[in-house]
């Protein structure tokens, strides 16, 4: 965590705080089997309603019609692109917007040179690969 404090870089302090909040996790996962459930974004946002109808299962909830229609409301772009979406500065109760999550998943390649993204790799992939394979497209390995 030092390395992070240490560093100006914003890409490289995200890189840092994801590794060790996921090395943590999965060492806290491998001691104590079943104490956490680790939900993978990326699973989320690829079948939102399927992920979140587990998540409402493994916390007890009701899955509701109103529910998945939430879920499926809020990871739905609304025929809008990203770009068009503003920050009008008021956040809500949440700061919450809507999205298309499956878009998302690919807009830090618009936003991060490749000289970051490579940096993100060098940083995180050892630890990606406890919850990454190959075909996730996650790691560079």
């Amino acid at each position: 965590l030092q390395a992070a404090q240490d560093s100006n870089d914003p890409v490289r302090r995200a890189a840092l705080l994801w590794r060790v909040t996921y090395a943590a996790l999965d060492e806290l996962n491998e001691r104590q089997p079943g104490l956490l459930h680790i939900q993978r974004y990326e699973d989320l946002a690829n079948d939102p309603e399927t992920g979140y109808r587990q998540l409402y299962a493994v916390c007890g909830l009701d899955w509701t019609d109103e529910a998945r229609k939430r879920i499926v409301w809020a990871t739905s772009d609304h025929g809008k692109k990203h770009s068009e979406r503003t920050w009008t500065g008021i956040l809500s109760r949440t700061a919450f917007k809507p999205m298309d999550s499956r878009a998302a998943l690919g807009a830090y390649r618009d936003r991060l040179s490749e000289q970051e993204i490579e940096l993100v790799h060098e940083i995180t992939d050892d630890v990606a690969a406890r919850f990454y394979d190959a075909k996730d497209d996650v790691t560079s390995a």
